[in-house]
């Protein structure tokens, strides 16, 4: 089975992603990008293309910016015609693990999207009640 991943976001931010994922992966050559609305592309029409490109032999994972976005409500039309697997509100913690992942299943995504939820902190808040030492000990921790 081939896995391909397609991140489709609003602006650059799909690109900005693969750019992160690359520097901290390494290249993954399965990696499509689309940036709706950033150029003068109709988003419809580049997912419409990147869709009609899959077989049934390939395990797609799709990544959206914003549950409910115009970027993510088309490709959910898709759903009703493709099997495949689709996540909104990502951040680069959820990319890595999951592309990283060896076998991707429904459970391996509710784990890994339950884990993402616990990266996102206010710092601010998270060291708010600790001493003054222990305070300059997280932040260090969190330059380092």
């Amino acid at each position: 089975m081939n896995r391909k991943i397609l991140i489709a976001t609003h602006g650059n931010l799909a690109s900005g992603f693969k750019d992160a994922l690359n520097i901290i992966t390494g290249k993954i050559d399965n990696i499509t990008v689309i940036n709706a609305f950033s150029q003068e592309e109709n988003p419809k029409e580049a997912i419409k293309q990147f869709m009609e490109q899959i077989t049934k032999d390939d395990e797609l994972i799709v990544f959206t910016d914003l549950m409910g976005g115009s970027v993510n409500q088309i490709i959910l039309q898709y759903l009703e015609e493709y099997e495949f697997h689709l996540i909104t509100g990502i951040n680069l913690g959820l990319l890595c693990q999951l592309i990283l992942s060896d076998t991707i299943t429904r459970e391996t995504i509710i784990e890994a999207v339950d884990e993402a939820r616990l990266e996102i902190k206010y710092v601010n808040k998270e060291i708010e009640h600790q001493s003054l030492e222990d305070k300059q000990s997280s932040v260090s921790n969190f330059l380092s």
